[in-house]
């Protein structure tokens, strides 16, 4: 027997594949090539990770948003019909029936 399984791997694509195979398998093992190809996902999935956290954020952000817009639509309805009942009955209240003061006086000169 072996002593390795990557010499009874090696040994079988040796004599079972075509031999370019072989070739393409050994360059495939370099660890210099594995090392790189692993450290390259760990930073994609990283990058992609944190990229979906910054989406989510911005969504729950924009959701935020338009419930605060659909509030203050809602307020805005609510306090016109509110304030215009106010209004009519200060309206009634006063002797000259108007909120704006009156105008002063002319100036003698």
């Amino acid at each position: 027997g072996k002593v390795k399984m990557f010499d009874v791997i090696m040994e079988t694509i040796d004599l079972d594949l075509p031999a370019f195979m072989g070739t393409l398998f050994s360059y495939a093992a370099n660890p210099g090539l594995i090392i790189p190809a692993v450290l390259l996902m760990v930073l994609a999935i990283y990058y992609l990770n944190s990229v979906s956290e910054a989406y989510q954020n911005s969504n729950m952000e924009l959701k935020k948003k338009m419930q605060m817009a659909r509030d203050e639509e809602k307020n805005r309805r609510n306090n016109t019909d509110s304030t215009n009942q106010v209004m009519k009955d200060l309206e009634d209240l006063l002797p000259n029936r108007s909120l704006t003061p009156p105008a002063p006086p002319p100036q003698p000169g």
